[in-house]
């Protein structure tokens, strides 16, 4: 009879200990991810801060200024789409979490992210723009750098042209130095990025 008693209360104290891990690992283990998750987007948000002197745009801007080839790597995998039209590169993936507003551009460099323009010689050569949109459980972060053209006082109008890979699926890259050249009033530098 005690050996049943034993048995009995051995087996209510497993079964507790079973529920518990169960509700801990329902509620506990999404908030987990969500913390992680929100690790990534810190971490992928420095990447494209454009304070950030190890930032994608700095580095293009860098091996455009000084030749050669720079590899990058990110620590999350995500759809990276180099539109040649818009002079843009853009980086998207997903979250559990955002720290956008949701449905539209934000600048992170303080210019207008829907009506980019052409600035002045010894401004940034770029607009870095990031928006979230909603999907399933959680968001699609994108980041997107587009390089615009800069003007001196003479007329001369300098450029940072993009070219190479147009899509791939990867967290890293090459940005490699292709030539510059000049014709009239244009400078061009042409600055390939290979993606995956």
């Amino acid at each position: 009879m005690r050996g049943q008693a034993q048995i009995y209360s051995y087996l209510l104290v497993a079964l507790i200990i079973i529920t518990l891990i169960g509700t801990v690992y329902t509620w506990g283990l999404p908030l987990i991810r969500k913390r992680q998750d929100t690790g990534v987007v810190e971490r992928v948000r420095s990447f494209f801060d454009p304070n950030n002197p190890t930032s994608l745009e700095r580095r293009i801007v860098f091996v455009a200024s000084n030749k050669g080839e720079e590899y990058f790597s990110l620590d999350k995998e995500g759809i990276w789409i180099l539109d040649t039209t818009e002079n843009s590169i853009s980086f998207t993936f997903f979250s559990r979490v955002s720290n956008f507003g949701v449905g539209e551009w934000i600048s992170l460099s303080g210019e207008d992210c829907e009506n980019i323009r052409e600035g002045s010689l010894g401004e940034r050569p770029f607009v870095v723009c990031a928006r979230s949109d909603p999907v399933a459980d959680g968001f699609n972060i994108t980041y997107k750098i587009v390089f615009r053209d800069l003007v001196d006082e003479d007329g001369n109008t300098y450029r940072i042209v993009l070219s190479g890979t147009s899509s791939a699926v990867s967290k890293k890259g090459i940005i490699r130095y292709v030539k510059t050249s000049t014709s009239q009033k244009l400078i061009e530098t042409k600055i390939e990025i290979l993606l995956g």
